[in-house]
Parts: C-alpha cells; structure tokens; sequence
C-alpha cells in the first residue's frame, strides 16, 4: 500500500506549467530486522514488511512526510519579485 499527494496543475498567465500537481509517493512499509536465520538472510539483517494503514500510522505519515512535501513544492511567495527601491 502507498499514500499519494497530488493537486491540480497551476499555470501561469502565458499557460506556462509552474506546479505540476505532483507532491509525493510514500510506501506504507516498515523495517525490520529477521529474527532468525533462513536460507534466505542471516538473522538480524534488514527486513522490508507491510504495515497496516491505521489512523495513527496515517495521522504520523501526514504531519512528518506530506505536509512538508507539500509546503517544498507548492508554488507561492519564494517566487515572488523583491519590490524594494534601490
């Protein structure tokens, strides 16, 4: 299972992309070490499992990892002219 972020697309007044709406990809996995050996992997070596999509597990994904993503690639007043006299 994944969580996803997308938004829609934002133009610019000479229909020039400036946001393609994509924000981010998360994989709901967690990592592990094998408790054991097997003909596979030693024990105590990184294991990849699913993780099970709870509301705790998606209120933690969403604070720590979309909502940054979102403000890192949302179009807004970092790209807005300085209007200082000089």
């Amino acid at each position: 299972m994944v969580l996803v972020a997308v938004a829609r697309p934002r133009y610019d007044a000479h229909q020039r992309m400036t946001f393609d709406g994509k924000v981010g990809l998360w994989p709901v996995v967690e990592t592990k070490l094998a408790v054991r050996n097997s003909k596979n992997r030693p024990k105590g070596t990184p294991v990849t499992t699913p993780n099970e999509m709870t509301d705790d597990v998606y209120g933690r994904m969403l604070t720590q990892l979309v909502i940054p993503a979102i403000k890192r690639v949302w179009p807004g007043k970092q790209e807005a002219f300085n209007h200082t006299a000089g």
